[in-house]
């Protein structure tokens, strides 16, 4: 809830969503693009490495190609639920719930292979 916050009711939410919506009119209403962009990649940066830190740990190995094939679970867990590609429309709580359901999804089809090749969990 945190990030819907942040989004919906921050200075720096709304200009996020100002930049997304339109840079050069952004730019000229005063909003410094530049930091904004910059703050925003560097914090996904730090999401990314906590995340890759904690599978890491959930593999108790760390290798290289841990995350491949994950791209397509990200993208398809924001088109799960709705999320346009053309107008860009879209909150954090609607791509969790996307999430959500892509990580459903996973897991029951590794109990269906599990239990169609007779092998036990």
């Amino acid at each position: 809830m945190t990030a819907k916050f942040i989004t919906d009711r921050t200075t720096v939410g709304r200009h996020i969503y100002a930049i997304d919506g339109n840079e050069k009119a952004a730019t000229l209403s005063g909003i410094n693009t530049k930091r904004v962009k910059f703050w925003t990649f560097a914090s996904m940066g730090v999401m990314s490495a906590i995340a890759g830190l904690v599978y890491s740990a959930g593999l108790n190995a760390a290798s290289a190609s841990a995350g491949q094939g994950c791209e397509l679970d990200a993208i398809a867990a924001c088109y799960i639920r709705g999320a346009s590609t053309s107008d860009g429309i879209g909150t954090v709580i609607v791509a969790l719930i996307g999430a959500l359901v892509m990580a459903l999804l996973n897991n029951g089809m590794s109990l269906m292979g599990s239990v169609l090749t007779g092998n036990k969990l």
